[in-house]
């Protein structure tokens, strides 16, 4: 992991979409996202009880799910605002990926993050919350908005190495270029779901590629040891990282109050679409696959994976 500020938008040559699609997480320390007011981040804090999982703003709405009530407007504010300036933040460092994205949703997480276990389990499984991306990449900024803990992640390695691992299991052996190609009845569903979305109705997308994603993230979820293994990375109060989470595996394993904004960006945008994990599926499984250690999201010893103090191997 790579510890960025504003100023070091070169690291060491490489530009920090080279560095997203290696698998590496970017972390911004605290003042170098401009955020909201504190009062604002106090509202969300205090005033959106722990009873609620997620609370979503859809940019291409401007709507609010989650929450009802006299909240509704000012916590819709806030996220909007939010939005924006982590917009406008990224377009500046990532200037290749904001040319074609498509903004997902902005989610504020109030619960706790200990003891409940992730939604998703640990891997690489983070399409399932996003609906269908069609091999497009996911690339998420989280941020801490908690004012005294840090929020704790556990990654056990990145896409490519788990395919090579549990990709057998998840019988995605023999996918290749034919398995994920979209035909006729995929563009017809993805037509109709986007009719059905335009008219306010509930509907959900899928392809090929998301359909794989499902198996494999299910193979993992039925491996016990895989979900506690791996390296935690500590992000402190008032930090924010950014991600492509469709390659770097994690889980939240403590922490309450986060930010999250999510982007989907296509394949065409992309520095190294071959590092993807639709070119690795579509290349298929190596002959002689290696167990993936526990290493961190870039392979290698911890304290040469992390540019910050509590990463950890477990």
């Amino acid at each position: 992991m790579r510890t960025l500020s504003l100023g070091d938008i070169s690291w060491g040559g490489i530009r920090p979409e080279a560095l997203l699609e290696r698998g590496e997480i970017l972390c911004f320390r605290p003042g170098t996202l401009p955020l909201q007011p504190e009062a604002d981040l106090a509202f969300l804090r205090d005033e959106l009880g722990p009873a609620l999982e997620n609370v979503r703003y859809h940019p291409e709405g401007d709507s609010l799910t989650g929450l009802a009530g006299p909240a509704l407007e000012r916590t819709r504010a806030i996220l909007r605002a939010h939005h924006g300036a982590v917009r406008e933040f990224l377009r500046r460092i990532c200037p290749r990926y904001a040319q074609r994205w498509r903004a997902g949703e902005v989610t504020f997480r109030p619960l706790e993050e200990e003891g409940r276990g992730s939604a998703s389990g640990l891997g690489p499984g983070d399409a399932l919350a996003s609906g269908a991306t069609h091999g497009g990449r996911i690339l998420r900024f989280f941020t801490n908005v908690n004012p005294t803990r840090a929020r704790v992640w556990r990654s056990a390695g990145t896409f490519a190495e788990l395919f090579a691992e549990f990709g057998g299991q998840a019988g995605l052996a023999a996918l290749g270029e034919g398995g994920l190609r979209e035909r006729l009845p995929d563009r017809l569903r993805t037509g109709l779901v986007g009719l059905a979305r335009r008219v306010g109705l509930a509907a959900r997308d899928t392809s090929p590629y998301d359909r794989a994603l499902e198996r494999l993230h299910a193979a993992l979820a039925r491996d016990p040891a895989f979900q506690d293994r791996g390296v935690e990375f500590e992000f402190p109060p008032f930090t924010s990282w950014t991600a492509l989470t469709d390659t770097v595996s994690h889980s939240a394993v403590r922490g309450q109050h986060a930010l999250v904004c999510t982007w989907i960006v296509p394949l065409a945008s992309c520095v190294a679409p071959e590092l993807s994990p639709y070119a690795v599926m579509e290349r298929g499984l190596p002959h002689t696959p290696a167990r993936a250690g526990a290493g961190g999201t870039g392979g290698g010893d911890a304290s040469e994976t992390t540019g910050m103090p509590g990463s950890r191997a477990r």
